[in-house]
């Protein structure tokens, strides 16, 4: 399912209300994933301006738009197997 954020999904909320949701985490393969502290200037960092991830198939606005928490060093195997776990309901990710 791919979302169409063309337009307003709500009359209530703004254009991409869903970009003001994002979560700065700590996303490894030893750690559970964990929420940043606010005030650390990474994750004000990675709020504005997006995560170093692997963009070789897909922008980082792609990749925040089909996923359900925003994520830091997600790559595109991370962010399908996340959004295999949700059922493919927040996006879609290809393959390259």
């Amino acid at each position: 399912m791919l979302m169409d954020f063309s337009e307003p999904t709500t009359s209530m909320l703004p254009n991409h209300f869903d970009d003001n949701d994002r979560v700065p985490m700590v996303f490894s393969e030893s750690l559970h994933p964990r929420l940043m502290s606010q005030h650390d200037y990474s994750a004000q960092k990675l709020v504005r301006r997006g995560s170093e991830a692997d963009c070789d198939c897909f922008s980082t606005a792609d990749y925040n738009r089909s996923q359900v928490w925003f994520y830091q060093g997600m790559n595109s195997k991370k962010a399908e197997r996340l959004l295999q776990s949700f059922g493919f309901e927040e996006g879609l990710v290809e393959q390259c």
